[in-house]
């Protein structure tokens, strides 16, 4: 059964910002069900897959437990539902170069305005799609060994993974719904994580 993926919430978006979202939400859903999704995440380099569990305790998960959390949609402390919720809220005072920021296993995430700014008046809607699966796995439980930097960990890899399959599809398919703005991709490969704390 395919995983889905829905939007419970846009916070203060303007009408223009859901529809792109909307269609970055469209595309992460083909990226999570293409046939190669599952192989690559579990052939991923990872240096570590620190999970923190509902307690506050961290543990490290196999590739295999990262690909069914993904396909079941599991988010911290629910059961599997075969669908990935995302909710965010733009927030005008998340500024470059950070994106985003979560708390571990909590929605909604906030989204610096600036990035959705962006990325709704470039079109690109291949950085959203990776910048929501990067900030979902933080609601599904997923953590960075340390605070603002670390790159070979299951958020960053799964991004990288949703963001190669989604230039495949828009090379293959000449969709102009699948698009990409290079300066947004780069400020996404040296944005700093901040994640939030329980």
């Amino acid at each position: 059964m395919p995983t889905s993926v829905n939007i419970l919430e846009l916070s203060d978006f303007s009408l223009a910002e859901q529809q792109h979202f909307g269609r970055a939400r469209d595309i992460l859903a083909l990226a999570v069900n293409f046939p190669s999704f599952r192989d690559r995440v579990l052939t991923a380099p990872y240096k570590e897959t620190y999970f923190r569990l509902e307690g506050g305790r961290r543990i490290s998960l196999k590739p295999t437990e990262i690909v069914q959390i993904i396909s079941d949609g599991i988010e911290r402390g629910t059961a599997a539902d075969g669908i990935i919720d995302i909710s965010i809220r733009k927030d005008p005072t998340i500024e470059e170069p950070v994106v985003g920021s979560t708390v571990p296993g909590k929605l909604p995430w906030r989204t610096g305005s600036w990035f959705i700014e962006r990325c709704t008046t470039a079109g690109d809607t291949i950085s959203p799609a990776r910048h929501m699966i990067h900030e979902w796995l933080h609601v599904a439980g997923f953590v960075h060994k340390r605070q603002n930097g670390y790159r070979n960990d299951v958020a960053y890899l799964v991004g990288d993974v949703v963001r190669g399959i989604l230039r495949e599809i828009a090379a293959q398919k000449s969709d102009h719904q699948i698009s990409e703005d290079l300066g947004i991709a780069a400020a996404l490969d040296r944005s700093l994580e901040h994640l939030g704390e329980d």
